[in-house]
């Protein structure tokens, strides 16, 4: 069984309020709904009488009290029924009001309690009242005896002993609580989505260069719209940490990938790209999905019938002006080859020598190069680019890619021998722990106030 992070549970119970709230509402609705429907209201009226003594010796007190048992049983008799009902002219029958009278005695005295349940508080009033009438009569006819007197006469009640609604809402909302928690930790348990940075290292051991929060507006180039959002940060972030994940060696082409589709790598690439031209850096991004690409329309581009990147790796060669293929965009810094037509075979294009020699011609034109590749997981597209990148990048996306798919895709890239520089979480909740940037951003603020005030010092 897998342990369980209490504090990453929170969270995910916290993602679910809606779901737990809605819960709770059915099960509120459903719980009154049942009782409204199923559930008469019913009204008691209670009327107390007393066995008297008349000169209150012990003997009579005695005996009286042996009579409590018996009368008892006469009250809820045939006999005393029968004459209750015809004398208030109701229509019920003597073995429907047996069960609506209940007959108790109060321990070591000689009060009797009877108590009427009716829907009508009036006629529960009623009946308590004219039960014991009738009862003192039959006493009197049968024993000869008058020792029995009312001490209590009913009164009408105003709510229903049956019904609290007060304290069926308190049963339903627990209810409702514990079935939607219930039903919450059920998916959570059985839920293996990413859901955040920390997972992606302690499951699978790799590391993760920045986790971009969602972005709730309708724009592709958010970073060039608003470059100083949170979203904005975080792209720039990944940047940064790119930049020391390969100290060591010079990155011209970043391959970006991602396991499914709808992870948002294409919209990855393109804010990076921006970032990167922010930097004065010349960056081209080529859309290598040859099936799907998605990249003319996040920067206005045509997609050429006759042009883009499937033809002009078809024809590259001699005579062939790489600037004919290649579209200008509005971003100061950024071109673009789009993919152009649909080739028959994408897989055998992308891998060519002619792909080869475009790339490292390409590579002395621009300083940066992104490759936006087409999904993993049911594609080899990506995985023959691994052989001309410097770096490869993986998009998953919060609470939508499985952990089993990343670690297909990690596979993928052992398989031809490639290594995944950084896994970049895209709709990420916005919490300072997930934003890398963080970290380099704090530190430099630090440092630059820290001269700050140094200076002033002198």
């Amino acid at each position: 069984m897998e342990e369980i992070n209490l504090k990453e549970l929170i969270n995910y119970f916290k993602s679910k309020i809606g779901l737990i709230i809605l819960i709770l509402f059915c099960v509120i609705t459903v719980g009154n709904s049942f009782t409204i429907l199923t559930r008469v209201p019913m009204y008691q009226s209670t009327t107390k009488i007393v066995l008297v003594s008349e000169n209150n010796n012990s003997t009579e007190v005695a005996l009286n009290r042996n009579l409590v048992g018996t009368y008892s049983e006469i009250i809820k008799s045939r006999t005393v029924l029968s004459n209750v009902i015809n004398n208030l002219g109701i229509d019920e029958k003597v073995s429907e009001l047996s069960k609506n009278i209940t007959v108790t005695s109060v321990t070591n005295t000689e009060v009797i309690i009877i108590t009427v349940a009716n829907d009508n508080s009036e006629d529960a009033k009623l009946i308590a009242d004219e039960t014991a009438e009738v009862f003192m009569k039959e006493i009197q006819k049968v024993y000869k005896l008058n020792n029995v007197s009312i001490i209590d006469k009913a009164q009408e009640s105003e709510t229903p002993y049956n019904v609290n609604y007060v304290k069926d809402n308190l049963i339903y909302i627990a209810i409702g609580l514990i079935l939607g928690l219930g039903i919450a930790f059920v998916m959570y348990y059985f839920d293996t989505t990413i859901k955040t940075s920390n997972e992606i290292e302690d499951k699978l051991g790799e590391n993760v260069l920045g986790a971009v929060p969602k972005e709730e507006n309708a724009y592709d180039l958010v970073i060039n719209i608003n470059p100083k959002s949170i979203f904005s940060e975080a792209i720039k972030s990944i940047r940064t940490n790119l930049a020391f994940s390969s100290i060591d060696k010079e990155i011209k082409v970043i391959l970006n990938t991602s396991p499914e589709a709808s992870d948002g790598k294409s919209f990855i690439s393109a804010n990076l790209a921006v970032a990167y031209a922010q930097t004065d850096k010349r960056v081209l991004i080529i859309d290598c999905d040859l099936r799907r690409g998605r990249q003319h329309e996040v920067f206005e581009v045509m997609n050429p019938t006759s042009g883009g990147y499937s033809n002009l790796i078809l024809n590259y060669g001699e005579g062939i002006v790489i600037g004919d293929y290649v579209s200008r965009t509005n971003i100061k810094g950024v071109d673009i080859i789009p993919t152009g037509p649909t080739p028959p075979n994408p897989v055998e294009l992308l891998s060519s020598d002619n792909n080869r020699r475009l790339l490292n011609r390409l590579k002395r034109l621009y300083d940066i190069i992104i490759l936006d590749c087409p999904p993993v997981l049911g594609l080899s597209d990506a995985m023959v680019l691994t052989q001309f990148s410097d770096v490869n990048l993986v998009v998953v996306s919060a609470k939508k890619t499985k952990f089993e798919n990343l670690e297909k895709t990690k596979k993928q890239f052992e398989q031809v021998k490639a290594e995944i520089a950084g896994v970049i979480l895209n709709k990420a909740e916005t919490t300072h722990n997930e934003q890398y940037g963080y970290y380099y951003n704090d530190y430099f603020k630090d440092n630059t106030d820290d001269k700050k005030s140094k200076k002033k010092k002198k």
